[in-house]
């Protein structure tokens, strides 16, 4: 080797070594990714099998996360040219996807109508003592009709001052989670309480008299499926009121925290069984439960109408020291 080589080798310049955190950062993401895509994966899956068993029908309730996990971890491997699995991401992604999308289409188009009936439903939570910020949300909405579940003797002595501008009210408190309250501008021609057999939970069935003809508003809130036991009477308690609502010859709406997401095939049931539709559609998911911020809150609160309306507008409101936050609804004949 001549003197020129020997003196070139030793001046020549290290190899750079890789630096050692972007391989760290690299495996981590993908082993994340990997994580994600087996998880989310499964509980996809799982969430179509929610008729087998309760603890898989509750897999079915958070279909945008699981979207929204899969398009991250499909991107991730696909960027890593994990060619295999980031495809399967990305198809189990679309999947989610094509349950959430309806939601957003099928609007009324109706944003510039009068509207000729306004509801809230809220689940004030029975252990909640923050009585004023409902008190105040209902003065800003100002709704013809209010329906309120889990209301203890507390709430009802806090929402006395409703009866000047709702003087029609029909208040059932209790020291558990059944309490209901139905309030309404207009006079209840009809009121029914409604018990499903072996089940201690109250539906409101009440026909009111509004200018423009008589609505049968029903106000129901079942069991947390949270056991198998109350998973049943959930279920049981979902199907008698679609029956109840089946029944109705005019205007009926179905209001309240009926413990499932529009995902849940027991919420199909309900909707083919009654004849309602979901005013969700062409406003999107509009999560309610739990009140902290999003990704992880889920639609459980619910208004349903017969044919015979259109939605004006629809939005999930502020927290007022609940669980849940209240959904408000406009419609028109």
């Amino acid at each position: 080797m001549s003197t020129t080589e020997l003196e070139h080798l030793n001046t020549s310049p290290p190899p750079a070594a890789r630096p050692t955190w972007r391989r760290i950062l690299r495996g981590g993401l993908v082993a994340g990714a990997m994580v994600a895509l087996v998880l989310a994966g499964f509980a996809t899956i799982g969430g179509f099998l929610g008729r087998d068993h309760w603890r898989l029908e509750l897999l079915g309730h958070f279909r945008v996360q699981y979207f929204w996990m899969l398009a991250a971890a499909s991107a991730t491997l696909l960027l890593a040219r994990r060619w295999l699995s980031g495809t399967v991401a990305g198809l189990l992604a679309l999947v989610n996807l094509s349950l959430v999308a309806p939601l957003y289409f099928g609007s009324d188009e109706l944003s510039g109508a009068t509207p000729e009936l306004k509801l809230l439903s809220l689940n004030v939570h029975f252990l909640n003592r923050d009585f004023q910020p409902t008190l105040d949300l209902i003065a800003d909405e100002q709704p013809d009709v209010i329906l309120l579940m889990e209301i203890t003797p507390d709430w009802a002595e806090a929402l006395k001052p409703l009866n000047a501008i709702y003087p029609h009210a029909h208040v059932m408190p209790s020291h558990r989670t059944d309490g209901m309250a139905l309030f309404s501008r207009y006079p209840l021609a009809k009121l029914e309480v409604e018990r499903c057999p072996g089940i201690n939970l109250p539906t409101l069935i009440a026909e009111i008299d509004l200018p423009g003809g008589p609505v049968t508003v029903v106000g129901t809130h079942p069991a947390s499926p949270g056991s198998a036991g109350l998973f049943e009477a959930r279920n049981i308690q979902l199907a008698m009121v679609a029956d109840w609502v089946a029944e109705r010859a005019g205007p009926v709406v179905l209001i309240g925290d009926l413990n499932t997401t529009s995902w849940s095939p027991y919420f199909g049931d309900l909707i083919s069984a009654s004849g309602l539709r979901d005013t969700r559609y062409g406003y999107g998911v509009e999560p309610t439960w739990p009140w902290f911020p999003l990704p992880l809150r889920i639609p459980i609160d619910h208004c349903l109408v017969s044919p015979h309306f259109g939605v004006v507008s629809r939005h999930v409101g502020p927290r007022v020291g609940s669980d849940h936050r209240p959904i408000i609804v406009e419609l028109v004949y």
